[in-house]
């Protein structure tokens, strides 16, 4: 194969995946290419579908994965984890690092670690595990973000305390969190009737484009 198909093929498998575009439509994209360049060789000789496109994908993110860590073994680093759940309702924990390279902050995707369950203790430790098991040590961490979920934020045992526990490092609690937890106890504080006028005005006007089209005419008379 030439070098010109392989970084044809690289270049579509990387447009996908920056994209979060789905793998399927390598199962045409290459007809159609062919389709649009019809006097292109290198085009012509594309052979490439979605089980293709899913290999070279791994292959990248081995490769990634494996130089991400070689900078993390040496050098100070923040991690901002979180819970999610894919279509399978399988729980997994999200790592996403941050750290300085020749004084610019970089933010790189690290793993995605299934989890037994979504406890502190099984998170942490999930964490933990793929960190050591790649020798990076918690005394690198410097830094940890997550939501204010008592299993995240706890301060008894929660898994802030128990990266605590092993190492020193500055906490941020999700500002967008804190930010709701602020709001809702200020909603509190309004009347009643207040809150009551806002709900119904937004639900008569969500259900009605006529109710909306007379309310804008209304404003444009007034």
């Amino acid at each position: 194969m030439s070098k010109k198909i392989q970084y044809a093929e690289f270049t579509l498998v990387t447009f996908l995946i920056t994209h979060n575009l789905p793998f399927l439509l390598m199962d045409v994209l290459s007809a159609l290419l062919a389709e649009c360049c019809p006097d292109s060789e290198e085009v012509k000789r594309l052979q490439i579908a979605r089980t293709k496109a899913t290999n070279i994908t791994k292959e990248i993110a081995s490769k990634t994965t494996s130089e991400l860590v070689s900078t993390l073994k040496n050098c100070k680093f923040s991690i901002i984890i979180d819970e999610t759940m894919d279509i399978s309702i399988k729980k997994y924990l999200v790592m996403v690092v941050r750290y300085v390279m020749n004084f610019i902050a970089k933010d790189r995707f690290l793993a995605l670690i299934e989890l037994p369950k979504c406890d502190s203790s099984s998170v942490f430790g999930a964490a933990k595990k793929f960190l050591l098991d790649n020798n990076i040590r918690l005394k690198n961490i410097i830094g940890m973000a997550t939501d204010g979920a008592s299993v995240m934020a706890g301060h008894l045992s929660g898994v802030k305390a128990l990266l605590e526990s092993e190492t020193n490092i500055f906490y941020l609690k999700c500002t967008c969190h804190t930010l709701h937890l602020c709001v809702s106890y200020a909603t509190k504080k309004i009347p009643e009737d207040v809150n009551w006028l806002c709900r119904n005005i937004y639900s008569f006007f969500s259900h009605s484009s006529k109710a909306v089209h007379d309310f804008k005419e209304f404003q444009e008379t007034c």
